[in-house]
């Protein structure tokens, strides 16, 4: 059941004859209520990114209100890459790791006990593209059976804190002082992707 998008708005963008909150999500929800009464089976979505100009904030409170009622067993996400012959062929092309970072805040909301009010949004509503927010797998297990109090207990459960420091505080104060250093890459994000829009009668990414 494809969402496609977070709100009325952004669906609009993308296909006129959908109706978001008169059709899409009424549906999915009660897909949703079937399976979780009936404790059989799952639903799941996806999300068109960067098309229409949502942020990855709105698309994650979708998705973690849905979860949260279990009435979503988990989400998809695909960059958006423009078709030749189509009304969004002139649009820019949504970079790939956009699509990897809403998959990890995704697995902390369903798999690692997180809320949506602790994933880190940058200041546009986006996840960062160079830091990533499934740093630290194990703390939230970990915090449930045990006060952690020093870098070192962060050590002890396997946390890297070299890369998760900055995103962590310990007793009022932040574990690292700075971001982690970024990685380095061999090319910007998304540009081991095409460029140019898609001319082939089926695009790439159909099949994923």
């Amino acid at each position: 059941m494809n969402l496609e998008g977070p709100g009325d708005d952004y669906v609009r963008r993308l296909a006129r004859e959908k109706d978001f909150s008169g059709d899409l999500l009424p549906k999915l929800e009660h897909a949703g209520r079937i399976f979780r009464e009936r404790r059989a089976s799952s639903v799941t979505t996806q999300f068109v990114v960067g098309a229409a100009g949502e942020r990855d904030r709105e698309i994650l409170a979708v998705v973690a209100r849905l979860e949260r009622e279990a009435l979503l067993q988990h989400a998809h996400f695909s960059a958006f890459q423009p078709v030749v012959g189509t009304p969004m062929e002139g649009l820019a092309p949504t970079p790939a790791r956009r699509e990897l970072r809403l998959y990890r805040a995704e697995h902390l909301l369903r798999d690692y006990g997180f809320r949506f009010d602790e994933l880190a949004f940058e200041g546009d509503g986006n996840l960062s593209l160079d830091h990533d927010p499934k740093a630290a797998r194990r703390l939230v297990a970990a915090r449930r059976q045990a006060t952690l109090r020093f870098a070192g207990d962060l050590r002890g459960v396997g946390v890297d804190v070299a890369r998760a420091g900055w995103y962590l505080s310990l007793r009022g104060r932040r574990v690292a002082e700075a971001p982690p250093a970024f990685q380095l890459r061999r090319f910007a994000h998304g540009r081991h992707l095409t460029q140019a829009p898609y001319a082939t009668p089926v695009p790439p990414w159909a099949y994923r």
